[in-house]
Parts: structure tokens; C-alpha cells; sequence
């Protein structure tokens, strides 16, 4: 699409040159994941309200991050408290990767 190289760089110009709409439809194709956050809440409350709870997946950055069962843990209960309902959360813990990787039929045991 013209205007993605070199161009359009703001909403005004995006608009201007006539890329809005291709911009919206590329970038809903963009996931994003916790990892990197530290376990810190806002960052991922902003990704929430960015990008939308059904483009975000659970990570955890192990090793660099997250080193053992308990620091994972604490990534995944960030995710459990995190402002919205149980199956934003969800999503995000799991659901999300799963539809994404076509992981439904999975049995996790």
C-alpha cells in the first residue's frame, strides 16, 4: 500500500494520503505479549486499551524475566488482576494463543 513506506506517518497524514483504513486493517493484524512488563500492570492496562485484550498473549520472557515457577506465577496473577472481566483475562492467559496457533482442539492435562 503507497504511504506505509515513507509516508503517513500521523493520523492527519494517513488521512490525507488515503492509507487510514489499510493502516486499521494492517495493524489489527499485530499481536502483542506481557512479556517485557515486569509484572508491572499499567503497561499491560495500556496494551489493553491500545490494542484490545483479543491481540494480547501471555509472556513471560523466561529466562530473562521470569526465572523460576514463582516469578511466572506472579506474571500470572498481574494477568488474574488486571481490571475487565474473567474472560478478558482468560483470553490473554490463554485463549488468544490458543485461536492464533489454532490450538483449540488441544487437551491441556
Amino acid at each position: 500500500h503507497r504511504g506505509f513506506q515513507g509516508g503517513g506517518r500521523t493520523v492527519r497524514e494517513r488521512r490525507d494520503q488515503g492509507i487510514e483504513e489499510a493502516f486499521e486493517a494492517a495493524w489489527s493484524h499485530f499481536y502483542v505479549d506481557t512479556a517485557g512488563t515486569g509484572g508491572w500492570s499499567p503497561a499491560v492496562e495500556m496494551a489493553v486499551r491500545v490494542v484490545g485484550s483479543e491481540r494480547i498473549l501471555f509472556g513471560s520472557d523466561y529466562p530473562l524475566e521470569s526465572h523460576s515457577g514463582a516469578t511466572v506465577g506472579e506474571l500470572v496473577d498481574m494477568v488474574r488482576n488486571l481490571p475487565g472481566d474473567a474472560s478478558q483475562q482468560v483470553a490473554i492467559l490463554s485463549g488468544n494463543a490458543r485461536t492464533l496457533f489454532r490450538l483449540s482442539d488441544l487437551q491441556v492435562r
